[in-house]
């Protein structure tokens, strides 16, 4: 007999900025290394940099996180509090942030 498998969800976040469109190419190095070092923390499961096509400052964050825990290791971390406020100095409009759990449904 095979054990139900237990399904936990993890948290999903997606973060918006909307920097202002004369200044993409001052804040594209800094979202990289913002990618790069965020996606070797532990408890990160994706974390996806993408850029609006109808609106050129908008850049959205697809984020994956094993749990609250990984995601405030996240945001208290040495590159993220270091690199944050350097690309927020860019931003047009206040950011949001919308936090989500996946739906499980039962077999």
């Amino acid at each position: 007999m095979n054990k139900p498998s237990i399904q936990i969800p993890t948290l999903k976040l997606i973060a918006e900025d909307f920097i202002d469109p004369t200044k993409i190419e001052i804040v594209l190095p800094l979202y990289q290394e913002l990618v790069e070092a965020t996606r070797k923390e532990t408890g990160c499961i994706n974390y996806e940099l993408c850029h609006d096509l109808k609106n050129p400052g908008h850049f959205i964050f697809l984020e994956e996180w094993q749990d609250y825990d990984a995601l405030d290791a996240h945001i208290t971390s040495e590159h993220f509090q270091r690199l944050v406020p350097q690309i927020d100095a860019y931003r047009i409009a206040e950011g949001r942030f919308t936090h989500m759990e996946s739906v499980l449904f039962k077999d």
